[in-house]
């Protein structure tokens, strides 16, 4: 079955194969980890992604507002600019050889498997990161329901504008102790409210999912249809993507837990949480 990839723009797709897919293309599993932090997402991206779509991922996947200039660097040292500032904005030395992003793909940064590249958002606080191509997908031999899709990933982003990764540090000290002087200040600026819970752990990717989601369907408003029975046939073969998705990894599950099952003196009762 053909990947339904929807509404994401590639170099040399047209509007109907966007909706139906992308037939022969390639998915691209790539890593993206905040430098010097432990943070870290990864997604789905079609390698032919032109990159301010890329840039718009990411910026999404850390939860940012995309208020902020960006870049990506090849590890040749090509620099990739924001195409929405002037190039002039842009310190050139003479040895850096700059593209606007809107002529690339990200497979002008991510040419082959294993191959890195760093994504800069926000030249005040600058983040980095680390961007890795994990892996390929044939488009025509999984589903999506959305595209792009964030598959995993660890810890709460920093927040925007907080002063960079030891903005990011300085304000989980201050958010850890409620005696601090600092503390209902941090709080408010945050937008934490009182019966909140704090909770820089946490992250599920079906929260970032839930936001691409989102983008998907309001940049569909011409195409979704107005009579209620076939917006809800849109409804259900997405969600009977998504439940044959989670199928095929329960059922891989219960084939790993058979198998450990026939191990000679395993029990499960030795493991957390069994």
């Amino acid at each position: 079955m053909a990947a339904r990839i929807i509404d994401f723009p590639s170099s040399d797709a047209n509007e109907q194969e966007q909706l139906e897919g992308l037939g022969d293309g390639v998915i691209v599993d790539v890593l993206a980890k905040l430098r010097d932090t432990e943070i870290w997402r990864e997604m789905l991206l079609p390698l032919d992604c032109k990159l301010d779509a890329a840039a718009d991922a990411l910026i999404t996947l850390f939860g940012w507002g995309g208020y902020h200039i960006w870049q990506f660097e090849s590890a040749q040292g090509v620099i990739f600019d924001d195409p929405n500032v002037p190039a002039d904005d842009f310190p050139t030395p003479e040895d850096e050889q700059h593209v606007p992003a809107m002529a690339a793909t990200l497979e002008d940064v991510l040419p082959e498997e294993n191959s890195t590249a760093t994504f800069v958002y926000d030249f005040g606080d600058y983040w980095e990161i680390e961007l890795t191509r994990v892996t390929d997908l044939p488009a025509d031999m999984y589903i999506y329901p959305i595209m792009p899709l964030c598959v995993d990933g660890q810890m709460m982003a920093p927040l925007e504008d907080v002063g960079g990764v030891g903005g990011w540090e300085g304000f989980l000290e201050v958010m850890k102790d409620p005696q601090n002087s600092d503390y209902e200040m941090f709080r408010e600026w945050a937008g934490i409210k009182e019966d909140d819970v704090f909770m820089p752990e946490y992250f599920l990717p079906r929260d970032v999912n839930a936001v691409f989601a989102e983008q998907m369907l309001d940049g569909m408003q011409e195409e979704l249809p107005d009579d209620v029975d076939t917006l809800k046939d849109m409804v259900v073969e997405l969600f009977s993507d998504n439940l044959a998705l989670q199928t095929e990894t329960m059922l891989m599950a219960a084939d790993m837990f058979s198998s450990l099952q026939d191990i000679d003196g395993f029990d499960f009762d030795d493991l957390p949480g069994f």
